[in-house]
């Protein structure tokens, strides 16, 4: 066997999970914290969650979308300098 990431990660196998059993495990783990504790924003205002699932990704209609989406285009970033 190759000791290359790929066929150490294939060869483990984990049980699914869903995110509600995912979330319960955590909420279980944080002892009383609140879960949006473990969120985050980014420099652009964005919130992201510690973790998405496949039923997440379902709810993005827009998804499909993005490689649409250019920064030249919107004139919010017309004088941004890109570095």
């Amino acid at each position: 066997m190759s000791d290359s990431p790929s066929n150490f990660f294939s060869a483990l196998s984990f049980p699914d999970s869903s995110k509600s059993e995912w979330k319960a495990k955590v909420l279980k783990d944080l002892k009383g914290k609140d879960y949006e504790s473990l969120f985050w924003k980014t420099d652009e205002g964005l919130q992201l969650e510690p973790m998405y699932f496949q039923e997440d990704l379902q709810q993005l209609n827009s998804l499909q979308n993005l490689h649409n989406i250019n920064a030249n285009d919107n004139p919010a970033f017309a004088n941004r300098h890109w570095t």
